[in-house]
């Protein structure tokens, strides 16, 4: 699947969060279309 596809497939309420806490500075970010 690629990206546009992964972020079409993203629709209503939906909150998707990854967290990689091997790191020691942490990223967010957030999506809106």
């Amino acid at each position: 699947m690629k990206k546009a596809e992964k972020k079409a497939s993203v629709t209503g309420d939906v909150i998707i969060v990854g967290v990689d806490i091997a790191k020691k500075k942490h990223w967010a970010r957030i999506y809106n279309p």
